[in-house]
């Protein structure tokens, strides 16, 4: 394709599409530009940034994004998107602001947890809002009293920053010092929802929405350790078709109530014999970490193409495919999210056998990992491939930092 008189099309914060966005932008025949905080990058995907170029720029403020345009000089831009959870709001207040195309306008309040509860609170878990100024301490015990657990998330948010889970009066006690000291996410100046920490099985829904209508890429189930996500398999919707059916039924409500016309989705959930709960609605983009690489691994189709996708479907109306990139048969596939048992500093990977599966490293020399179960900051490497290959390679690598060499934790 020839560029489209050298439209620009900027990616707020590409997040874990960081290494496919760009060229999924120059395959619609458009000019890619990347705003990013380079500190919320490490290992591959950093050295990704640093070679291809960016503008330093704190996303989580509009006027910083306007700002940036502005004082690059950047014009002729096509549209603006983000393709991190964090980033969406801004992203579409931004192109709001600018009178240019953006991600549909739902997300404001898709992208928002308590938004997303108070319009499906039958398929939501019991929940209570709170702020730092505002904390029912009589309600909140009561809620650990009867589940035994509490989880407390900001409603603006995503990878597990920002979460704290309560399994005691005396934990209780410590959320307000826990709200004051958290660094990665501002919990003070934002609304925070508390559930009860519920056991079962983690899915999420594939897909994305044209005109309304939703399109179904596939069942994803998932497991974590933790707040931090480690394994994957796709698709897994045949082993389980009346659970998927009721899953794609809460999605269809949430699309209905929301108004959401165009984009992707990538719906968590939590399930068991007694109850199916929409726990992260994960409207406006495709799944992070290795879920994107994972669906086009079992469709047969370049990542980069899938990105083009998101990207045709958010801000082209779909007119460059006009249809759908996912036909014919899938392959079977997993990835994992590997991590460290203990914190140390990260000084290298080793592999005894060549990879038959595509490995991401997320961490670089240097970087302090946190243990596994914290958040996503943990992750060492990400595998994606054919089941057999990723349980093989993950035997094959080991982790070493200053503390000495350790096995993959997934």
């Amino acid at each position: 394709m020839t560029l489209c008189d050298n439209k620009k099309i900027i990616v707020v914060e590409p997040g874990s599409s960081m290494m496919y966005i760009s060229e999924a932008i120059k395959m619609l025949g458009y000019q890619p530009i990347v705003l990013a905080s380079i500190k919320e990058y490490s290992g591959d995907q950093k050295s990704y940034l640093e070679k291809s170029g960016y503008y330093e720029v704190d996303a989580k403020s509009v006027d910083n994004i306007i700002n940036c345009i502005e004082e690059n000089q950047l014009t002729n831009i096509h549209g603006i998107l983000s393709t991190a959870d964090r980033y969406i709001i801004p992203a579409c207040l931004a192109a709001e602001r600018l009178g240019i195309k953006g991600m549909d306008p739902a997300l404001l309040k898709l992208n928002n947890k308590i938004d997303v509860f108070n319009l499906i609170q039958e398929f939501s878990p019991s929940s209570i809002i709170i702020n730092y100024k505002n904390i029912p301490w009589d309600e909140l015990d009561e809620m650990l009293q009867k589940y035994g657990a509490i989880v407390v998330k900001p409603s603006k948010s995503a990878g597990g920053k920002g979460i704290i889970e309560i399994k005691s009066t005396d934990g209780l006690s410590t959320l307000n010092s826990f709200l004051i000291n958290e660094k990665k996410v501002d919990l003070l100046n934002q609304d925070l929802i508390v559930q009860p920490k519920l056991e079962g099985t983690l899915y999420s829904v594939e897909g994305y929405v044209k005109d309304g209508v939703p399109i179904y890429i596939g069942l994803s189930k998932r497991t974590r350790i933790g707040c931090t996500e480690s394994r994957n398999e796709f698709p897994t919707e045949t082993y389980n078709p009346e659970l998927f059916s009721k899953m794609k039924s809460i999605v269809e409500a949430l699309i209905k109530r929301s108004s959401y016309c165009n984009g992707y989705f990538h719906a968590e959930f939590l399930a068991d014999e007694h109850y199916t709960v929409l726990i992260d609605a994960n409207f406006g983009r495709v799944g992070g970490g290795g879920i994107a690489l994972q669906i086009a691994h079992s469709y047969g189709v370049p990542i980069e193409k899938l990105y083009s996708h998101v990207v045709d479907i958010t801000l082209l109306e779909n007119k460059i495919y006009n249809g759908s990139i996912y036909c014919g048969s899938r392959r079977d596939t997993m990835f994992i999210q590997y991590s460290t048992e203990s914190s140390g500093v990260f000084e290298n990977l080793e592999t005894s056998e060549p990879l038959k599966s595509y490995h991401v490293q997320m961490a670089e020399k240097g970087k302090r990992l946190q243990p596994v179960g914290q958040n996503n900051n943990s992750l060492v490497g990400i595998l994606v491939g054919d089941v057999k290959d990723v349980l093989l390679d993950i035997t094959h690598i080991t982790v070493h930092t200053d503390q000495g060499i350790f096995t993959p934790v997934y």
